[in-house]
């Protein structure tokens, strides 16, 4: 995909996008270009045992992608529901980008990214929560590859 391409897509899916080169030599060199962030919604492992068994729930916005080989990552940092007295951050990596349709044409496919790990420790009996979520679906970036 072209670059002319991209950015009229980017347009159209409300990316912002910036230029990278700069355009004359008395100008203030132009911010980098914005890369794509994806929604999660999700809930921990249900934890402990009788009336302190519990889960949290969570939610939030991924950091920008994160460039490995040809496909990318996202860094989350976010806090759950306070439950019983306590709530727990979620501070993970995800998997990299898994293409939900790739029998559609290159400009329609999308794409999200499994998450698996640990909360932090937290609570009058001291305990964390394992998680396991796929974020919501994004436009693949141009040039994504499995």
């Amino acid at each position: 995909m072209d670059y002319n391409t991209a950015l009229e897509l980017c347009k159209r899916n409300s990316y912002r996008v910036w230029p990278t080169e700069i355009t004359c030599k008395k100008c203030k060199p132009n911010p980098p270009a914005q890369t794509h962030t994806h929604e999660f919604t999700a809930s921990t492992e249900l934890e402990l045992k009788g009336d302190l068994r519990h889960n949290h729930r969570f939610a939030g916005i991924t950091g920008e992608a994160i460039p490995v080989g040809q496909n990318h990552i996202h860094k989350l940092r976010v806090n759950t529901t306070f439950d019983i007295g306590h709530f727990h951050e979620v501070i993970l990596r995800t998997g990299p980008g898994i293409t939900v349709n790739p029998d559609a044409p290159p400009e329609e496919q999308v794409h999200v990214h499994f998450v698996e790990g640990e909360t932090t420790l937290n609570g009058i009996v001291l305990h964390d929560h394992d998680v396991r979520f796929a974020t919501l679906a994004a436009p693949n970036p141009p040039n994504m590859q499995e």
